[in-house]
């Protein structure tokens, strides 16, 4: 397999999770429905509240959080190349 570490559209950062959830240009208008999901709870807008380690957060809004996430890797199409 040819596996790079680098943004795969261009960017000049390493793909990672936080590169995918929080920064690459790329997935802008796919990241745009979780972000707002995540304003309208008044929660962090970080890779702990998106991946459901951070403790703090209720097991309720927890599964809203997992919801919005789950739609953001399938409109962004990063499910395909996990």
């Amino acid at each position: 397999m040819d596996i790079q570490p680098e943004c795969p559209h261009g960017f000049p950062e390493i793909e990672n999770s936080t590169h995918v959830l929080l920064h690459c240009p790329h997935y802008s208008v796919a990241r745009r429905e979780l972000k707002n999901e995540i304003e309208k709870l008044k929660l962090p807008f970080d890779v702990p509240t998106l991946t459901g380690v951070n403790f703090s957060i209720p097991k309720q809004t927890q599964e809203k959080i997992a919801k919005s996430l789950i739609n953001f890797t399938t409109s962004s199409k990063i499910i395909k190349r996990i």
